[in-house]
């Protein structure tokens, strides 16, 4: 159990209400004109401590960059490589791909992060029309 703190809260909040996966750096922009005494330190030491217990998820994108998750539940994400949106995909790795992977190496899996590369709709859509 956290101890309560109320700027962990609104970091909490922040990311479980976000549909955008924002990394800390935009947690921190959209909080900061809210509560101007909140720190940049303090937004990367509280999603470490969230994402430690559990409340959250870490997205270790192919870039380096670390983006955060509010939902918790066993899914998939998509990366597009021109704007750098991120949607979430309902695919997981079940227990019957554990089991093969158990199989085939020894290796125990409690979990799994699968983030697909490629282009969103929405670019698609502007280089077809830059195409046409």
């Amino acid at each position: 159990m956290l101890k309560y703190s109320k700027q962990r809260e609104i970091i909490e909040l922040a990311v479980i209400s976000s549909k955008t996966h924002p990394s800390a750096i935009e947690v921190y922009n959209l909080l900061h004109p809210l509560y101007p005494n909140l720190s940049l330190g303090t937004v990367y030491r509280n999603l470490t401590l969230l994402t430690g217990k559990g409340v959250i998820r870490k997205l270790h994108m192919p870039d380096g960059s670390d983006h955060f998750d509010g939902s918790t539940h066993d899914h998939s994400h998509a990366l597009c490589l021109r704007c750098g949106k991120i949607e979430d995909i309902s695919a997981s790795f079940g227990s019957e791909f554990a089991n093969m992977v158990q199989k085939e190496t020894g290796f125990a899996m409690t979990g799994s992060q699968l983030i697909i590369t490629g282009f969103c709709e929405s670019c698609l859509e502007k280089e077809n029309d830059k195409n046409a």
